[in-house]
Protein backbone atom coordinates (compact mmCIF):
# COMPACT_ATOMS: atom_id res chain seq x y z
CA UNK A 1 0.00 0.00 0.00
CA UNK A 2 1.04 3.21 -0.94
CA UNK A 3 0.81 4.09 2.91
CA UNK A 4 3.26 2.32 3.83
CA UNK A 5 5.99 3.07 1.51
CA UNK A 6 5.18 7.09 2.34
CA UNK A 7 5.73 6.20 6.04
CA UNK A 8 8.80 4.59 5.23
CA UNK A 9 10.50 6.66 3.34
CA UNK A 10 9.26 10.43 4.81
CA UNK A 11 9.74 9.34 8.76
CA UNK A 12 12.75 6.90 8.12
CA UNK A 13 10.83 4.28 10.55
CA UNK A 14 10.02 0.55 11.12
CA UNK A 15 6.80 -0.17 9.83
CA UNK A 16 5.37 -2.91 11.12
CA UNK A 17 3.63 -4.33 8.72
CA UNK A 18 3.99 -8.14 10.25
CA UNK A 19 1.27 -7.19 13.09
CA UNK A 20 -1.83 -8.63 13.76
CA UNK A 21 -3.71 -5.45 12.57
CA UNK A 22 -1.78 -4.82 9.55
CA UNK A 23 -2.69 -8.13 8.33
CA UNK A 24 -6.60 -7.26 9.13
CA UNK A 25 -5.83 -3.92 7.45
CA UNK A 26 -4.78 -5.69 4.21
CA UNK A 27 -7.82 -7.71 3.99
CA UNK A 28 -9.77 -4.35 5.12
CA UNK A 29 -8.39 -2.83 2.24
CA UNK A 30 -9.53 -5.45 0.10
CA UNK A 31 -13.10 -5.71 1.39
CA UNK A 32 -13.07 -1.97 0.38
CA UNK A 33 -11.81 -2.13 -3.06
CA UNK A 34 -14.86 -4.57 -3.76
CA UNK A 35 -17.40 -2.07 -1.76
CA UNK A 36 -15.57 0.59 -4.14
CA UNK A 37 -14.57 -0.10 -7.55
CA UNK A 38 -17.63 -3.31 -7.57
CA UNK A 39 -20.29 -1.61 -6.10
CA UNK A 40 -19.91 -4.37 -3.21
CA UNK A 41 -20.86 -7.42 -5.52
CA UNK A 42 -18.10 -10.33 -5.07
CA UNK A 43 -18.93 -12.76 -7.54
CA UNK A 44 -17.29 -15.99 -7.11
CA UNK A 45 -16.39 -16.48 -11.45
CA UNK A 46 -15.47 -12.69 -11.48
CA UNK A 47 -13.22 -12.23 -8.60
CA UNK A 48 -9.82 -13.16 -8.73
CA UNK A 49 -9.45 -13.29 -4.53
CA UNK A 50 -12.77 -14.80 -4.01
CA UNK A 51 -12.15 -17.54 -1.84
CA UNK A 52 -9.72 -15.31 0.80
CA UNK A 53 -12.09 -12.74 0.67
CA UNK A 54 -15.62 -14.90 1.37
CA UNK A 55 -13.29 -16.84 4.05
CA UNK A 56 -12.87 -13.31 5.51
CA UNK A 57 -16.76 -12.60 5.28
CA UNK A 58 -17.71 -15.89 6.86
CA UNK A 59 -15.66 -15.22 9.28
CA UNK A 60 -16.23 -12.18 10.44
CA UNK A 61 -20.15 -11.50 12.12
CA UNK A 62 -20.68 -8.29 10.75
CA UNK A 63 -20.33 -8.99 7.29
CA UNK A 64 -22.72 -10.67 4.75
CA UNK A 65 -22.46 -11.95 1.21
CA UNK A 66 -25.95 -13.05 -0.41
CA UNK A 67 -26.37 -15.62 -2.84
CA UNK A 68 -26.36 -13.00 -5.62
CA UNK A 69 -22.45 -11.79 -4.43
CA UNK A 70 -23.77 -8.69 -2.67
CA UNK A 71 -22.11 -7.89 0.72
CA UNK A 72 -23.55 -6.37 4.05
CA UNK A 73 -21.85 -4.43 6.44
CA UNK A 74 -22.97 -4.33 10.01
CA UNK A 75 -22.27 -1.41 12.30
CA UNK A 76 -20.42 -4.17 14.77
CA UNK A 77 -17.83 -4.59 11.42
CA UNK A 78 -17.34 -0.91 10.97
CA UNK A 79 -17.17 -0.74 14.92
CA UNK A 80 -14.30 -3.48 15.16
CA UNK A 81 -12.38 -1.57 12.01
CA UNK A 82 -11.76 1.33 14.04
CA UNK A 83 -10.68 -0.11 16.74
CA UNK A 84 -8.30 -1.87 14.27
CA UNK A 85 -6.58 1.11 12.91
CA UNK A 86 -6.80 2.91 16.05
CA UNK A 87 -4.49 0.08 17.72
CA UNK A 88 -2.63 0.21 14.67
CA UNK A 89 -1.89 3.72 14.48
CA UNK A 90 -1.45 3.66 18.13
CA UNK A 91 1.76 1.74 17.84
CA UNK A 92 2.64 3.38 14.80
CA UNK A 93 3.01 6.72 16.46
CA UNK A 94 4.49 5.33 19.72
CA UNK A 95 7.09 3.64 17.97
CA UNK A 96 7.60 6.70 15.76
CA UNK A 97 8.02 8.95 18.86
CA UNK A 98 10.82 6.94 20.25
CA UNK A 99 12.32 7.00 17.37
CA UNK A 100 12.47 10.90 16.49
CA UNK A 101 13.54 10.81 20.51
CA UNK A 102 16.88 9.10 20.13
Amino acid sequence: MRAKVYIKKVSCSSFNDESQEWEEIIKINKLRNILVHSDGVMLQNTHPNYEIIKSYIDSNSGLEISETGHISIKDTYVVSVVKTFKSYLNELFREQDNEFKS
